[in-house]
């Protein structure tokens, strides 16, 4: 399978993930098997070794939730799997300013519960990977259904490749903050 040339240019800080598995295609369908596991988000650090892994929820979308570190503030960065790797499209955060700084056309609402700003991107972006530096700082955290899987270290930074791929769970986790998930409840996939 033939995957797109990345591109960065939104680093986000840590992954909110829901989504679905299937057995060819990670944006839906039945869930996949076999001995690679199923279809997961994968935090790999340098040279390929897994950090964590969950398997994609249903719905296939995922985010990157971190503190931004211009603005000291939380943000979530909305993604969908698809079978060409994963698609961010959309940002939020309780601080518009976060979504001025990524310079990005887009829908603005606000939701009315959390008061957090989403942006809807008007231009999608899809990755095949996603290379992260993972700080205490920004705090990154892969969120798979309710659960938060911390990719951050407790001192010190390390590279982090984000990529969708057969995997087994791994990784610890914890709880998740009920603002970041009601994002992944009430920013539905395209």
């Amino acid at each position: 399978m033939r995957r797109p040339s990345l591109r960065v240019w939104c680093a986000g800080g840590a992954l909110l993930l829901g989504g679905s598995a299937a057995a060819d295609d990670p944006s839906g369908g039945p869930s996949g098997g076999g001995d690679g596991g199923a279809w997961s988000i994968v935090a790999e650090r340098a040279g390929g070794t897994p950090l964590v892994a969950r398997p994609l929820p249903a719905g296939g979308s995922f985010a990157l939730a971190y503190e931004h570190s211009a603005y000291r503030s939380p943000a979530v960065e909305v993604f969908a799997a698809a079978e060409h790797g994963f698609t961010m499209y959309a940002l939020a955060s309780p601080n518009e300013a976060v979504l001025d700084y990524y310079e990005v056309e887009g829908t603005r609402t606000r939701l009315a519960t959390s008061g957090w700003w989403v942006l809807r991107l008007a231009r999608p972006h899809t990755y095949e990977a996603l290379p992260l530096i993972a700080t205490p700082l920004g705090r990154r955290t892969l969120v798979a259904g309710p659960d938060c899987v911390p990719l951050y270290p407790r001192s010190g930074a390390y590279d982090l490749r984000i990529r969708v791929t057969r995997a087994r769970p791994a990784g610890r986790t914890a709880p998740c903050p009920p603002a970041v998930r009601e994002i992944a409840r009430t920013v539905p996939t395209p």
